[in-house]
């Protein structure tokens, strides 16, 4: 019976570690509507020399639909109510801080 239980456990952690072990360290983003693509490392790279008001956070996300890469930004002076990211274009490489804001400013 132990020898089950311990099969069982070995067989789900190798289970549930797969996907993180196979993850894709560089994920690309490509564009829907022109095939374009950019790595992960490329744009953090663009972002870093075009967003200089902060730092590069390690968390994003690509957007498809609009060929766009949207890094978090930590920038080095705050704005209340925003949450901004640093937005790198798949197809012309270029990238700006988009600021994210809600509500009304004051």
């Amino acid at each position: 019976m132990n020898k089950i239980i311990f099969t069982f456990v070995i067989l789900f952690l190798v289970a549930t570690s797969f996907p993180a072990i196979c993850a894709d360290k560089n994920p690309v983003c490509v564009s829907k509507s022109t095939g374009a693509k950019m790595k992960l490392s490329e744009a953090r790279k663009i972002a870093v020399e075009n967003c200089k008001e902060g730092a590069i956070k390690k968390t994003f996300m690509c957007n498809e639909i609009t060929g766009i890469w949207w890094l978090d930004f930590n920038p080095v002076k705050k704005t209340a109510g925003c949450n901004p990211a640093c937005v790198v274009d798949v197809n012309t490489k270029q990238s700006e801080i988009n600021w994210r804001c809600t509500g009304i400013l004051k």
